[in-house]
């Protein structure tokens, strides 16, 4: 269902939601063109950033650090660094895109079919990581946590493959970013600081997933996890 989670039925699981938003993005294909060709491609852009800045909140709720200053990253190897290298990506990636186009206000579903695609894989992506968060309730007075899935949600095993299902999400908008960029004509001016912008997403999109796919040839994530 554009715009929504397309996932029904009686008892949804992250891993139903975050299937659902893969299958999204895996349907969010540009037709080659023009600028003027592509229909409504602010609200591509738009909701490229939306997917971006979600998959960065995936980050920072996993990211050991909670910023990268060269004293933290020089204590940081393996899974860690990749997560603390791979949100500094994404982040540029966002801030790339809001700085050059604002956020969508509207909350209807986007008419054009690649942008309506973009806002499904953000709203499975938001609504699994709510999901996740609905665990994460303390128990009275500061106890532990209430949800017996907590202990697995905090643990390095799901960290990871929350890191490799944020890298393949990443991967998968490049050639969207890329494709708009591509798709720029050489007029001076907005048009060559807005294919300017959009290299730069898919360039930090790019980087984002390799610095997850570097620590997973290292030390694999397993198709269990």
């Amino acid at each position: 269902m554009p715009g929504g989670t397309g996932v029904t039925g009686q008892r949804v699981t992250v891993g139903h939601l975050l299937t659902a938003a893969g299958d999204a993005l895996r349907r969010a294909r540009l037709d080659p063109g023009p600028p003027e060709l592509l229909p409504g491609v602010r609200e591509v852009i738009r909701e490229l950033w939306q997917v971006t800045a979600v998959l960065g909140h995936y980050l920072d709720d996993i990211a050991p650090v909670p910023s990268a200053t060269s004293a933290a990253m020089a204590r940081l190897s393996g899974w860690p660094l990749a997560v603390v290298e791979a949100r500094q990506a994404l982040r540029h990636a966002a801030q790339v895109l809001r700085d050059g186009w604002r956020p969508r206000d509207d909350p209807s579903t986007p008419a054009e079919p690649v942008a309506s695609q973009l806002a499904a894989a953000a709203a499975c992506f938001l609504a699994a990581r709510d999901l996740l968060h609905s665990h994460l309730t303390p128990g009275s007075r500061g106890g532990p946590y209430v949800s017996e899935w907590a202990p697995i949600i905090l643990s390095p095993t799901l960290t990871r493959a929350l890191a490799a299902e944020t890298a393949a999400a990443a991967l998968q908008m490049v050639p969207v970013a890329a494709g708009l960029a591509q798709a720029a004509s050489p007029r001076g001016g907005r048009a060559d600081a807005a294919k300017q912008r959009l290299s730069q997403t898919a360039q930090a999109l790019a980087a984002a997933a390799a610095a997850i796919e570097r620590a997973h040839h290292r030390d694999p994530v397993l198709t269990c996890d």
